[in-house]
């Protein structure tokens, strides 16, 4: 059985990111979930994540 570790998203790669934001698995279970994940979307999610941390204190 895989362990489950946290880490913050700009220490994944993005690839990883996409690929896990792309399995059809996973959009089943996400309606509002659209358009391509490639890398630039991956790195703008990201982004846009690291500054909410940046301003709240967590990632929403």
């Amino acid at each position: 059985m895989n362990e489950i570790s946290f880490h913050r998203l700009p220490e994944i790669p993005a690839s990883e990111i996409a690929d896990h934001m792309s399995d059809p698995r996973l959009v089943e279970h996400m309606p509002l979930l659209s358009g391509t994940w490639d890398i630039p979307r991956v790195e703008q999610f990201v982004a846009m994540k690291e500054a909410h941390w940046a301003k709240d204190g967590l990632e929403h």
